[in-house]
């Protein structure tokens, strides 16, 4: 099955989050203090 566009652009949007030194983390599984920075995007 082919990803949908929203889900090629997730998986874009946290490999650069990481690299900038983030962690994209799911909201229900969320740890705020795992990193110094930490992202929790929207639901798809």
């Amino acid at each position: 099955m082919t990803p949908q566009p929203e889900q090629q652009a997730r998986r874009e949007i946290d490999r650069l989050l990481t690299a900038a030194g983030w962690s994209a983390q799911d909201a229900d599984r969320a740890g705020i203090h795992a990193a110094r920075g930490v992202a929790i995007p929207a639901p798809l």
